[in-house]
């Protein structure tokens, strides 16, 4: 898992809904509709502090989003480590 594939889902889980990027940054208390084009992209690790919200915005558990983020961190710190 990684930013960019995360970001694919959650344009996926997004659109489902019928949300737009404006509407579900304002359900999550962003300012701009452009953190979430950064956070699908993969260009920005979405917050773990807004995990709750985003569960209960997307009706996901909360649970897969923590365990899809962890994996992130987790793939990121493994790239680090072979890098040192």
């Amino acid at each position: 898992m990684d930013k960019k594939t995360f970001g694919q889902w959650l344009k996926q889980e997004r659109t489902s809904k019928s949300l737009t990027q404006d509407g579900l940054a304002k359900a999550l208390g962003l300012n701009h509709s452009q953190e979430i084009a950064a956070f699908e992209s993969g260009s920005v690790a979405f917050p773990t502090k807004k995990i709750a919200l985003l569960s209960k915005v997307l009706g996901v558990d909360k649970e897969k989003i923590f365990q899809m983020t962890l994996k992130i961190k987790e793939t990121e710190l493994r790239k680090k480590m072979e890098q040192a």
